[in-house]
């Protein structure tokens, strides 16, 4: 005796079918997809948190290798007789700085995209699995 469970997305998309299922099939349908459409933020909760990310760190990045040019140049407008070892503070922050801003930057647009992939495809087989299953209510029995 299988029922829906409320603790995952299938089992809270066939509730809806559980309190539509005298209905006529067009508001199955319709209460099915509400079902799917309310499901669907749940899976993408987050996304925009890394999308953020993905943006923010390169320009964060950016930021630290202009403060980092800005104390190389004010070295050399302040300092007398400036030799590398003096710039070299200034060109290393700028450059570990841009390093960083990319890595997190590059790593947090994979990841986002990657979860984007799946979660299209986990709300494409809820939509796929659905109209299967307008399909089968609509078949005449034998």
């Amino acid at each position: 005796n299988a029922q829906p469970d409320e603790k995952n997305a299938l089992g809270r998309i066939m509730m809806a079918y559980e309190g539509a299922k005298n209905k006529d099939a067009d508001t199955v349908e319709l209460k099915l997809d509400e079902a799917i459409l309310r499901e669907s933020p749940k899976f993408e909760f987050g996304l925009n948190f890394l999308k953020l990310a993905a943006g923010i760190a390169p320009l964060l990045g950016l930021l630290g290798t202009v403060t980092g040019m800005i104390l190389a140049f004010q070295t050399m407008a302040t300092e007398e007789n400036v030799g590398p070892a003096q710039l070299a503070e200034g060109i290393y922050q700028a450059l570990l700085t841009t390093a960083f801003g990319l890595m997190i930057g590059i790593i947090a647009f994979v990841g986002y995209n990657l979860l984007v992939a799946n979660v299209e495809k986990v709300i494409f087989k809820m939509e796929r699995v659905t109209t299967d299953f307008m399909d089968l209510l609509q078949e005449p029995s034998a």
